[in-house]
């Protein structure tokens, strides 16, 4: 109890020193805002929102208008699954120039574009879960399209743009689908491996080209 106690203060401080609300505002809209002074935008603020969320994706300055650009992830709008109501993200790692963003300095831009995803995915899982009574956590599909033994090289500039997602937005995925995975994948996978907990572990599914059919 006292470890999630620490762990829970610990989200607090980091989303008051990131600024995860001005990160919100700064790429989309039409979710109410984390007004303080509202018992909704203050519990968004915490990270356990209630209520419907409504966010748009839409950036405003240059910065976020650059780190979408670049960005691999993203939600889909109106999935026809699962059943279980859950929000469905998926990241495309192949689409995205790792080795340009490090060389041209925009791990920044690309790290709150990716904060931004992970809130709405941490809201739209509260959100559901608000409207169906019950824990609804997000489901996460990788397409694995793209990536080869290459990919090695941008490991860590990888893990250290994703790496607060397990630090700061734990549990907020019930399952880790990867399709389209090549024959390089499973080497790839045995370096990522470690970087995930035990339970993040058993999440994962690991799928070729041929998923649909299973």
């Amino acid at each position: 109890v006292a470890d999630a106690l620490a762990m829970y203060h610990d989200t607090l401080a980091w989303r008051e020193e990131f600024g995860v609300a001005d990160v919100m505002k700064d790429f989309g809209g039409g979710f109410g805002g984390y007004d303080p002074s509202s018992k909704v935008g203050a519990l968004r603020q915490a990270g356990t929102g209630i209520g419907p969320w409504t966010f748009t994706r839409s950036p405003v300055s240059p910065a976020a208008r650059l780190g979408q650009r670049l960005a691999f992830f993203g939600k889909l709008a109106k999935p026809d699954g699962p059943a279980d109501g859950a929000p469905v993200f998926v990241w495309r790692l192949g689409v995205c120039d790792f080795g340009g963003v490090k060389r041209e300095d925009l791990i920044h831009e690309l790290t709150r574009a990716f904060v931004s995803s992970l809130e709405d995915l941490l809201q739209a899982g509260r959100a559901a879960s608000w409207r169906l009574k019950r824990l609804v956590r997000g489901r996460l599909i990788i397409d694995a399209r793209g990536i080869g033994l290459g990919y090695l090289g941008h490991i860590p500039v990888t893990k250290q743009i994703t790496s607060m997602g397990k630090a700061y937005f734990p549990e907020t995925t019930a399952t880790a689908t990867i399709v389209h995975a090549p024959w390089a994948f499973a080497k790839l996978f045995a370096v990522i491996r470690p970087m995930l907990t035990p339970l993040m572990r058993r999440k994962v599914c690991i799928l070729g080209g041929d998923f649909a059919a299973g």
